[in-house]
C-alpha cells in the first residue's frame, strides 16, 4: 500500500509498503499509481460542478434536458439526484452480463440499466448506483463538448500538475520499465534518467496467482475510473480546501455537506462521500476489483489533515487506521479507543436508525 498525509498545504508524509507488484518485485512507493475506486466519484463530482459554475450546466434541472434519449420513467430525475445518488436508478453492474474488463459504450450500458424499473421516486430515498455517474459525464460531455476524459484532464489533473493521476489508457504514457524482459531486475534506471524512481500502476493477484484485470475505463466511467498516486489524492485533495477547483462556498456545500429528504431524514453522505459527526470529518472509500483505496478529510480550519491508503487487495476497510493515522496530527482526530480490544466505527445515523438497518440487514 502507499500512504499520504496531508497537514494543509503540506503533504508532510508519503511512504510506500510493500509489493505494488509482487510478481515483479515492484515496491509500492509515492510514484506508483493505484485505481482510486470510488474516489473517482469525487472527481466527477468536481468536474459537474466547475461546469455548473461556468454556466454550461444547471445541477437543478432535469438530467433529459441533456440526454434527451432517456427512459420516460427517468424523465424528472434532477442532475443533482443523480449526484447524491437519490435517483433511484438501477445499476447497470448487477446486470448479468455486466463485466468490468470489457468496454461499453454509454447506450449499451444505459440499456443494461433500463430494464429494470426505478427503485423509488426519485428524491426521496438514496442508494448507490453506478449508472447516477454514467450519466453525469455523459452530461459533462454534451454540455462542455469535450469528452470526460479530456475535461477532467484539463480542468482537474493538469490545472492541478498532476503528473501521477489519468486513467487507465493514459497509463503507457507514464515511464514505467517492462523488467520481465531483464530478468526482473530494473536496468533502465542506469541510463536513462526518466526510469529513476519510476511510475508504476500497481498490479493485485488473485489467489491462484493470476494477475487480476483492471476495470476498463468505459465500464466504470465516473464511477471507478481513476488511476493516481496517493500523493496525488493528496494534492488533489488539497484543492479541494477552498475555491481552487469549486469556486463557491455554496456550490461546495450541494456535494461536501450532510442535506435533508423530503421526510426529514438527514442523508450524512452524497458524491461518494460521507460524513460524521465529528467537525468537518468526511470520507470516501471502497474497493474496485483487485484494489482498495481510502481518503478521508478532517476539514474543519483548526485541523485540515487528511489520510489516504491505497492498496492492491480487494475489500480492505481503512476507516479505523486512517482514523488513527489522523490521530498522531492532533489527539481529537483519533477515536481514543483501542482497535486490539473493541472495534469501533463511528456511527452516521441517529441510534434508533442505525438499529432499524442493523435489523433489516440481518433479516436479508
Amino acid at each position: 500500500l502507499t500512504l499520504a498525509i496531508v497537514q494543509a498545504p503540506y503533504i508532510p508524509r508519503v511512504a510506500g509498503y510493500g509489493y505494488s507488484d509482487s510478481r515483479r518485485r515492484r515496491l509500492a512507493s509515492p510514484n506508483t499509481m493505484w485505481p482510486a475506486g470510488p474516489i473517482s466519484q469525487a472527481f466527477a463530482a468536481v468536474a459537474v460542478m466547475q461546469l455548473h459554475e461556468d454556466g454550461g450546466l444547471d445541477v437543478n434541472r432535469r438530467a433529459s434536458v441533456y440526454i434527451p434519449e432517456l427512459p420516460d420513467a427517468w424523465k424528472d430525475i434532477t442532475v443533482l439526484q443523480l449526484l447524491r445518488h437519490a435517483s433511484g436508478l438501477p445499476d447497470y453492474r448487477r446486470a448479468p452480463e455486466f463485466r468490468p474488463d470489457t468496454p461499453w459504450t454509454f447506450d449499451a450500458l444505459l440499456q443494461l440499466a433500463a430494464r429494470n424499473p426505478l427503485h423509488f421516486v426519485p428524491g426521496t430515498d438514496v442508494e448507490q448506483s453506478a449508472t447516477n455517474f454514467l450519466l453525469l459525464t455523459e452530461i459533462v460531455e454534451r454540455a462542455s463538448g469535450l469528452s470526460y476524459h479530456d475535461f477532467v484532464t484539463k480542468r482537474q489533473i493538469e490545472f492541478l500538475g498532476l503528473g501521477h493521476t489519468g486513467f487507465k489508457e493514459d497509463l503507457g504514457q507514464f515511464h514505467h520499465e517492462d523488467i520481465s524482459r531483464t530478468a526482473d531486475i530494473h536496468q533502465l534506471f542506469k541510463k536513462d534518467r526518466l526510469y529513476i524512481n519510476p511510475t508504476e500502476p500497481a498490479v493485485s493477484y488473485d489467489s491462484s496467482g493470476t494477475p487480476i484485470t483492471a476495470a476498463e475505463t468505459t465500464a466504470l466511467r465516473g464511477f471507478s475510473d481513476i488511476w493516481a498516486s496517493a500523493q496525488d489524492i493528496s494534492f488533489w485533495d488539497i484543492g479541494l480546501a477552498g475555491s481552487v477547483l469549486i469556486h463557491q462556498p455554496e456550490n461546495r456545500a450541494l456535494i461536501y455537506a450532510p442535506w435533508n429528504l423530503p421526510d426529514g431524514r438527514t442523508v450524512p453522505a452524497a458524491s461518494g462521500w460521507q460524513f460524521y459527526h465529528h467537525r468537518g470529518l468526511m470520507d470516501i472509500k471502497g474497493s474496485v476489483h483487485g484494489y482498495s483505496s481510502f481518503l478521508s478529510r478532517f476539514t474543519d480550519a483548526s485541523e485540515l489533515v487528511c489520510v489516504t491508503l491505497m492498496c492492491n487487495k480487494e475489500g480492505v476497510d481503512f476507516t479505523n487506521l486512517g482514523r488513527r493515522i489522523a490521530g498522531a496530527y492532533g489527539d481529537l482526530l483519533s477515536t481514543g479507543y483501542d482497535d486490539n480490544r473493541l472495534y469501533l466505527l463511528e456511527g452516521q445515523f441517529p441510534a434508533a436508525e442505525t438499529v432499524s438497518r442493523l435489523e433489516s440487514a440481518l433479516k436479508d
